[in-house]
């Protein structure tokens, strides 16, 4: 599903200079420091959601952050200079910058969203909550914003919440696939599997390299015992991610459902080479090695499986 909380508004911050220039000067250069600030931001959260922290060049945005704050105090500056520390995983200062952007501006944007992930990645689900809450009062035409709190709200069980806020940023976003894999999560979660499946489907139309929504589709049809049709989207979905250990343990399980017993142990013994710390691998393939009775190979995963 979703994996991380992505921020918003980040084309938000404006950078002053705070030389003694003549007025034309001064909205010259703040002019540009705006567009050079709002092409870096999106660079630094691209390389962030691509899976990676550029270290170096985010502890060069917060020396840039620092030198305009030794100049003159800005309610986004403190907010941007939050983010990056986020991204650093320094959450105390984070939370810190957070909190005095918001007391010198409490509509700030960034401040609100990075201070909602940060609740949210420490387990504060209702600080976030709040946080999203006021972010969405002020931005009410972001879908990300309703998606980051359906995140929270799933968090919380709270599923038919959750499904509402997907809803509405679909309905500002309609071919935004992430919402609508997201949202037959949350189906699934109330056991609505019809209305889960046609989500997954819509998810993987639109993106047909979305992996996960054709294994989404598969639970799908597991939980209806269409053992046969779930095995055919984990072929897809692995076809699309040869390394999708999860895919080929539940693949494996399948299998051992409709009795394949040794095409079972194949698949599932791929998932843990995969990721040997799965758990419940070992117990499936523990399973099929007791249908197969092989009962220390069957003994030796079930420790493995504690």
């Amino acid at each position: 599903m979703f994996k991380k909380l992505s921020f918003v508004a980040l084309l938000m911050i404006l950078w002053a200079s705070c030389n003694k220039k003549n007025p034309e000067q001064n909205k010259k250069e703040a002019r540009e420091n705006i567009e050079a600030s709002k092409v870096k931001m999106v660079e630094l959260e691209a390389i962030v959601l691509n899976g990676s922290v550029d270290s170096a060049q985010f502890r060069a945005f917060i020396e840039n952050l620092n030198g305009i704050l030794a100049k003159y105090e800005r309610a986004d500056a403190y907010a941007m200079r939050g983010w990056a520390k986020y991204r650093l995983n320094d959450k105390p200062e984070a939370l810190k910058d957070f909190n005095k952007s918001l007391e010198m501006d409490k509509t700030t944007l960034v401040a609100l969203t990075g201070r909602g992930a940060l609740n949210e990645s420490q387990g504060d689900f209702a600080a976030a909550l709040s946080d999203f809450d006021r972010a969405i009062s002020i931005s009410a035409y972001d879908a990300t914003l309703f998606k980051n709190r359906a995140f929270i709200k799933l968090k919380m069980n709270k599923n038919e919440d959750a499904i509402s806020d997907y809803t509405k940023a679909i309905g500002l976003n309609v071919v935004d696939n992430a919402a609508y894999f997201s949202r037959a999560n949350a189906y699934v979660g109330l056991k609505k599997y019809d209305e889960a499946k046609g989500d997954y489907e819509k998810a993987f139309a639109l993106n047909p390299k979305n992996a996960r929504a054709f294994a989404g589709r598969a639970n799908v049809f597991y939980q209806k015992k269409l053992f046969k049709e779930a095995i055919k989207d984990y072929d897809m979905a692995l076809k699309v991610d040869p390394n999708y250990a999860e895919a080929w343990r539940n693949r494996g399980y399948n299998k051992f459902k409709i009795n394949d017993l040794e095409s079972a142990i194949s698949d599932i013994s791929k998932a843990i080479d995969l990721s040997k710390d799965d758990k419940l691998a070992y117990q499936f393939r523990a399973d099929v090695f007791s249908k197969l009775n092989k009962t220390a190979e069957a003994q030796a995963d079930l420790s493995r499986a504690k």
